[in-house]
């Protein structure tokens, strides 16, 4: 998110001056180019913190709910790795878009995060998990959608089959953290027919974008890194939290202008 500097002769939706969020290559610096089609206006009532929050988190939830589950009105959603950027995103999109009913999968402390967020009922993986399955607790097929957060993503996990035997039949589980099979199969073949990978589409998004600020949707950002000044100690904090798995909601860093960092 920021303030655009220099525009191409053919850019005519944006001008100089303009608040813009989106995606852009290097945007964790104090100046980035990228495609205007990437690209939407801030809305004034929008942070600066929270339009920085929306790229990716947001572009991939809504392109896996809406365009690859194909998500319908009244459907029942199972968000697998709930509280994290991805997993809060889907919870609140989920809602937005009308899902009767939305089940996050995460830990009891981040059992009230995720409630606040659009979940209607939650399964902790430390204790509901521990002797008994999602088919054990919701039956063969109880799901139209399953987005999974989790699988892939550092720590072992791996809610491929469990996640495929609560879906319903002719219904698609997609995960946003493939192992090198899955990506094999997605580039060659489209992925499976019940399980794909997917990794955001980001040619021109101005539309997917608009509608995220538009929804009124809150970003989490993280406790502490909301919009926290850039310098190497914050950096180094951020990126190891990060890293950690453990991180709320979004990180999002505050570029500062070089006389400021300089002083």
């Amino acid at each position: 998110a920021g303030i655009v500097e220099e525009v191409a002769s053919d850019v005519t939706d944006f001008k100089v001056g303009d608040e813009v969020f989106g995606r852009a290559n290097g945007s964790l610096a104090q100046f980035a180019a990228t495609d205007a089609k990437k690209l939407a206006k801030k809305p004034e009532s929008t942070s600066w913190a929270d339009a920085a929050a929306y790229g990716t988190a947001y572009l991939t939830s809504i392109q896996v709910l809406r365009d690859v589950a194909k998500m319908k009105d009244g459907d029942k959603v199972l968000v697998i790795g709930a509280s994290g950027g991805c997993g809060t995103a889907a919870l609140q999109l989920s809602k937005a878009l009308g899902a009767a009913e939305v089940v996050g999968v995460c830990s009891g402390t981040n059992a009230s995060l995720c409630a606040a967020n659009g979940a209607t009922r939650i399964v902790d993986y430390k204790t509901d998990l521990v002797d008994k399955t999602l088919k054990d607790i919701f039956g063969t097929g109880y799901f139209d959608v399953v987005f999974d957060c989790a699988t892939n993503s550092g720590a072992g996990e791996n809610y491929k089959a469990a996640g495929l035997e609560v879906l319903k039949p002719g219904r698609i589980m997609v995960a946003i953290n493939g192992a090198p099979m899955d990506f094999v199969k997605m580039i060659f073949c489209g992925g499976s027919r019940r399980h794909k990978v997917h990794l955001t589409n980001d040619k021109g998004n101005q539309a997917d974008l608009s509608y995220c600020a538009s929804a009124q949707l809150k970003p989490v950002l993280q406790e502490g890194f909301d919009g926290v000044p850039l310098n190497e100690q914050n950096a180094i904090k951020g990126f190891k939290l990060l890293k950690s798995r453990r991180a709320k909601g979004k990180i999002v860093f505050t570029v500062l202008p070089e006389a400021e960092l300089k002083a």
